[in-house]
């Protein structure tokens, strides 16, 4: 299982420089976007690491090297969502600490550093992305579902974006349904309710990954 997990990290030690140039461009891009400029740079790259690893799987057949080793289907489901937790931890450090050093030298306008509701937002993102992404990878292939993890992606961007524009005009619904929102996570009500019905997501992921897995023949 945790050859898996080597062998994706592998990928990225690979094209640790473009990882480097890739994540300076995104925080500079998106300073304006202030301490989120982070989770969009972290989601990025964990977009770019996931979908090269399963580029990389289909192309050379590895999933059928997986296949043939002594493993229960379980446990590779298992490894890959560890994998694509792992990457996106990576994924976030490094967005953290190239962002951090960016803004000590000057050489991006975000004036704020990460904090744990980005970490939070972070991975519920990533959550919500591996989720839906495992299954239909095992169930449609690598290039059916490409477009789809690139519009899941966009959407992300927009999203903030959208948020952003929302906050700035103060009297619209939207806005005082996100100051609404912000009130209830504060006060851990919220941090609650979401954490459970991701566990409720994953775990049905996990179970869909699993049955669809176990009936593919390699």
């Amino acid at each position: 299982m945790l050859g898996l997990i080597k062998h994706d990290l592998m990928l990225m030690k690979n094209h640790y420089k473009l990882i480097a140039l890739f994540t300076v461009g995104s925080i500079a891009v998106y300073e304006r976007f202030a301490s989120r400029s982070y989770i969009i740079t972290g989601i990025m790259l964990f977009y770019v690491a996931v979908n090269y690893s399963l580029h990389y799987e289909e192309k050379y057949n590895y999933h059928r090297v997986l296949a043939s080793l002594p493993f229960k289907k379980s446990e590779l489901v298992i490894a890959r969502f560890c994998s694509f937790f792992t990457i996106a931890t990576i994924g976030i450090v490094i967005a953290a600490a190239m962002g951090g050093i960016m803004k000590s030298t000057g050489l991006t306008a975000t004036d704020t550093w990460i904090n744990v509701n980005d970490l939070y937002t972070f991975f519920v993102l990533v959550i919500v992305f591996t989720a839906i992404t495992i299954p239909c990878y095992y169930k449609f292939g690598y290039e059916k579902t490409r477009y789809f993890r690139i519009a899941l992606i966009v959407g992300t961007v927009m999203l903030f974006k959208e948020i952003d524009n929302q906050i700035l005009q103060a009297n619209t619904a939207f806005s005082r349904g996100l100051l609404e929102l912000t009130r209830l996570l504060d006060g851990g009500l919220m941090y609650v309710a979401i954490v459970g019905l991701l566990v409720g997501i994953l775990f049905l992921s996990f179970v869909c990954s699993k049955r669809i897995i176990s009936k593919k023949e390699y």
